[in-house]
């Protein structure tokens, strides 16, 4: 954590804080669970209590970062809230890129095989591509079609 803060202070790198069944203000006020934790660590590290300073002085940087508080939340909607602002932040588009993509050619390969490409016949054949969002299905088309020469 402390180099994520430090990464985010002095490099200016995005950081998305997601505070998972923890109260921010107990992270950014070092109170309950968090004051126990560092009192346990100053005594683990009495050779180098810069350490846990350097931990804490983190903890308190990230916790007042706007972040996500995932309490008492249904899990599925705070990943897509979080997914959705860390597209948005990064400008998330799709390459077009698809030559280099690690894994996808055993993918197409399977679909070739399933449409019966290397076949001479002239039978029509279709192939349903579906899953959740964001796990590569419009990719996988793409590649696919690209593979019969097209631009």
């Amino acid at each position: 954590m402390a180099t994520i803060a430090e990464c985010h202070k002095y490099l200016k790198q995005t950081v998305f804080p997601v505070f998972y069944d923890i109260n921010p203000s107990h992270v950014r006020k070092q109170n309950g669970v968090y004051q126990n934790a560092f009192v346990l660590h100053m005594e683990n590290f009495i050779n180098d209590p810069n350490k846990v300073v350097r931990w804490k002085r983190a903890m308190v940087d990230l916790a007042d970062i706007v972040g996500w508080d995932v309490r008492n939340k249904p899990e599925f909607r705070a990943i897509k809230d979080i997914v959705q602002e860390v597209i948005k932040k990064l400008g998330h588009k799709f390459s077009g890129f698809t030559d280099d993509l690690i894994g996808i050619q055993p993918r197409v390969e399977a679909l070739q095989s399933l449409l019966k490409l290397s076949s001479k016949d002239d039978e029509f054949r279709v192939v349903g591509i579906w899953g959740m969002a964001g796990i590569g299905k419009t990719t996988l088309a793409s590649v696919l079609y690209k593979s019969f020469g097209k631009p």
